[in-house]
């Protein structure tokens, strides 16, 4: 039974550390200063699928559920968790690449369309 004690103040004063962003003196030893911090609340892809809201005081539910919406997919959780569905070999990876480059291109000349540099 000590023992069971003994563990749960440890994992307590761990889950104080970390609710408080291991800005308080009661640190694990070892030199283990907590959780790494999170990534932003929204971003494209870089290994770590994350949408945070933090709802306001006179913030509806609906309101927080769409921002949290608008981040998933902004974070291209969905794109991500899509492609990961099956396995994909070098020439699949290599098309996919092509196919989104193609696309950012075509997507470039629409947006740059309307420049246009008059010949002399």
């Amino acid at each position: 039974a000590p023992r069971s004690a003994v563990m749960a103040a440890r994992t307590a004063v761990r889950m104080a550390a970390f609710l408080d962003g291991g800005k308080s003196g009661n640190r694990p030893q070892g030199g283990n200063r907590g959780p790494p911090p999170a990534p932003p609340a929204v971003s494209n892809y870089n290994g770590v699928h994350q949408a945070l809201v933090v709802v306001g005081e006179k913030e509806s539910v609906e309101g927080a559920l769409r921002r949290f919406r608008r981040g998933v997919i902004d974070s291209d959780c969905i794109m991500e968790t899509r492609r990961r569905r099956y396995f994909e070999d070098a020439q699949d990876v290599i098309k996919r690449k092509e196919a989104k480059a193609r696309r950012i291109r075509s997507k470039n000349r629409k947006m740059n369309d309307w420049i246009r540099i008059p010949k002399k």
